[in-house]
This record gives structure tokens, C-alpha cells and sequence, in this order.
């Protein structure tokens, strides 16, 4: 592994910072946590490149570099495309690189840093100190008996008859490895909708889907307006578009005007096509967050909807309402400054 990290974080300054990976497992599109100017805690930024050597004046004064503090959201990356993205979206908006970066992340980088629940497990390969009380021993065993499954502070308690501090020490001896993880959380939309049956198309419906289709065959990149009056039959050419979509192998994004209509949307669309629609905004948790995350990546769900941090094969964009107004987002809230984003560019830059 390189033991040099670059990271960027969501701050206007035009370029990264070097840090010691510190034996870390990181990769380019990583969120970590690292010490940055005379802030207390470790600031959460991206890693946008893993290299053997030092750059500029720091080759020549290793003794100056910082190392990274944590992983700050295991399994989890910014991908390939996404990183892209952002790049394009820095040079368009004139903001930096971190500041698109953390626009684009599913896991906001404030959300990253806040608290996370500990997992402990044994230490791989390492050698078991002389000594160890018996309680010490008692949670030792329980790791081996249970195959070294990852557990939280209040399980082993309860399972081992000990006490925090006895736990504590154990990791603070390196007997037991720490894990990071944000707190499980429930998706707040997973109840069931009742399943629906879709209606007869009518023949404006069909005209408009014939260029949405041929174009999802193709794999051709365009852009297509569809205008109607409310209740005039829009939504459900959206959900054809989308389960044409889902027929090719192909995934898809839903943009949601309002956070206030998720509910409303979400049911509309998980009566057509059941669990496979996950849900990302900026009021969901980190957890809720990843664990969508994890199910994505399991292909056990096709795109969230309201997303702003999405990808793996998207072969369908759908924007409910197209406003020209930019919003301008910062840790995944509304702010003054940059960056100052504008969905439909950004959709389109990205199909």
C-alpha cells in the first residue's frame, strides 16, 4: 500500500494535502478523517490519490507530514464517476475540488464525522499479551468461540459478564481491533404499498415514450421535455420509462423537487416496483444513508430517488420539475457561498 494519501476537504482551497496512510487500508474516493490547521478534531475529507513518494519541499522534510486519524465511513467510496463529476463541476461552478466532492457524496463529509458506534473483534496475527485476567480471557474466548464476529460495547457485556473498562483495555493494548461504524438506522419509507396495477396508456402517453425507449435501447445520451398540465398522466410515463429501464439491466435516478413529496413519490413508486426504490436526502441519517449504500452495492435495489450522489450503470434521469433557480448546497444543507448547484447541468454532465 502507498503510504502517502492526498486529501481534499469541503473548504475553498485549490489543492489537496499529503498524509501518512499510518498503515491504513485507503483508496482514491475513501472518506477519512485527518488533522487539519489548529482544529481540534480530525476534519473529514476525500482521498483523491494514494502515492509512494512525497511532492515539493515536503520530500525533503518527511518529519512535517501528518497522518491520517481513521477511515471515517468503511466501505464506503466516492466512485470513479462520480469523482469525475465533481472534477467538472469545480472547474464549472468555480468552487474546489472538495466542495463538489462533498456535494456529490452520498455521505455528506459533516455526516462522516460525527459519532459512530464501536465494534470490536480480535486483532488479526496478534501475538496475545503473557498475562491476561480472567475476564480478560473471558472475552478472548468468546471471540474465538463465536468466530471473531464483530460486536458492540453493550453485547459483550452482556454476553461476557464484563465490564466497559475491561473491554477498553483490551483495545487500548491492541488485543482487540476498533470498527467504525455509523448507527443502524431503519429506512424511514420501508413500509409496504399496496401493489398497483398499471393502466391503459393513452395514445399522447404512447407517442411521448416511443423517443424515451428508443433512446434507452440505444444508449443514446439525450434530453427530452415532457409538458403536461397536473393530472394529465406525466408520472406514469416516468414509471414505463423506469421499468423499461430496470428491462435493459439498466438503473435510474428520480429527482424529487421537495423533500415534502418523498412520501407521496416514494409510495407511488415502490406500489409499481416494491423494495428495489431507495430513498437519499439530506435528513436521513449516515446510517440510513449507507445502508442504502450497502444494498445498492448488493444490487438488492436499483437508483434512490431524490438522489444527489449516484451511479453504476444510471440509464435513466428523471427530473420531476426542471426550476431555473441554482441551490446552493453545503454539507448537504442550503448555504451562502459556493458551491452553487444547478440539477440539470449536473444530470446531464453526468448521463
Amino acid at each position: 500500500m502507498p503510504p502517502y494519501a492526498r486529501v481534499v476537504f469541503n473548504l475553498p482551497l485549490a489543492h489537496g494535502f499529503q498524509y501518512e496512510t499510518a498503515g491504513l487500508d485507503v483508496a482514491p474516493g475513501m472518506l477519512v478523517a485527518a488533522p487539519f490547521g489548529h482544529r481540534r478534531r480530525p476534519q473529514v475529507g476525500c482521498v483523491v490519490e494514494v502515492s509512494p513518494t512525497l511532492d515539493g519541499e515536503l520530500e525533503s522534510r518527511p518529519e512535517r507530514v501528518k497522518r491520517l486519524a481513521h477511515v471515517a465511513t468503511p466501505g464506503y467510496a466516492i466512485g470513479e464517476e462520480l469523482r469525475a463529476l465533481a472534477q467538472w463541476m469545480a472547474e464549472h461552478y468555480v468552487c474546489s475540488w472538495g466542495e463538489a466532492l462533498a456535494a456529490v457524496s452520498l455521505a455528506g463529509f459533516n455526516d462522516a464525522g460525527r459519532a459512530h458506534e464501536h465494534w470490536y473483534s480480535l486483532a488479526g496475527g496478534t501475538l496475545l499479551p503473557p498475562k491476561l485476567t480472567p475476564k480478560q480471557q473471558a472475552v478472548v474466548d468468546h471471540f474465538r468461540a463465536t468466530g471473531n464476529v464483530p460486536r458492540t460495547l453493550p453485547e459483550l457485556e452482556a454476553d461476557c459478564g464484563v465490564t466497559a473498562a475491561v473491554i477498553r483495555r483490551l483495545a487500548h493494548t491492541g488485543v482487540l481491533h476498533v470498527h467504525r461504524r455509523p448507527p443502524a438506522r431503519p429506512d424511514p419509507y420501508e413500509q409496504a404499498a399496496a401493489p398497483d396495477t398499471p393502466p391503459p396508456l393513452l395514445p399522447e402517453q404512447e407517442q411521448a415514450l416511443e423517443p424515451l425507449f428508443a433512446a434507452l435501447e440505444a444508449r443514446r445520451a439525450e434530453t427530452a421535455l415532457l409538458h403536461g398540465i397536473t393530472g394529465s398522466g406525466k408520472t406514469e410515463i416516468y414509471l414505463r420509462a423506469l421499468a423499461r429501464a430496470f428491462d435493459l439491466g439498466r438503473q435510474a435516478i428520480i429527482l424529487v423537487p421537495e423533500i415534502a413529496l418523498t412520501p407521496q413519490t416514494v409510495g407511488r413508486f415502490r406500489a409499481r416496483f416494491g423494495p428495489r426504490i431507495g430513498v437519499i436526502h439530506s435528513r436521513l441519517t449516515l446510517g440510513q444513508k449507507l445502508a442504502l449504500w450497502r444494498r445498492i452495492e448488493l444490487a438488492q435495489a436499483h437508483r434512490p430517488a431524490n438522489a444527489a450522489g449516484a451511479e453504476h450503470r444510471v440509464g435513466l434521469c428523471e427530473l420531476q420539475r426542471r426550476d431555473r433557480e441554482a441551490v446552493a448546497v453545503r454539507h448537504g444543507r442550503l448555504a451562502d457561498r459556493a458551491p452553487v448547484l444547478v440539477a440539470g447541468e449536473d444530470a446531464g454532465r453526468f448521463a
